[in-house]
């Protein structure tokens, strides 16, 4: 089981654009979290060169349990 999650991880950080961080936060954080999540989901962006996959890893890696959890929910729902 742990292996098919870790599998979704990936697969969702190579085949989704960062700038859905709007879409997957809207409504289940605070319109203060959501300006600041894509914020920082801006800067790691821009710090990475627009690299996709390496601004997903900045902001997963940054994420506190509560954010994260509300990722992992959204990850782990999708088929």
């Amino acid at each position: 089981m742990k292996s098919i999650i870790m599998h979704k991880i990936v697969n969702f950080i190579y085949n989704n654009n960062v700038d859905e961080i709007e879409t997957i936060y809207k409504g289940k954080v605070s319109d203060y979290m959501l300006s600041h999540l894509i914020s920082k989901k801006n800067g790691y962006k821009s710090q990475r060169n627009n690299n996709n996959a390496q601004a997903w890893l900045d902001f997963i890696g940054n994420l506190d349990e509560n954010n994260s959890e509300i990722l992992f929910d959204f990850i782990n729902s999708k088929k």
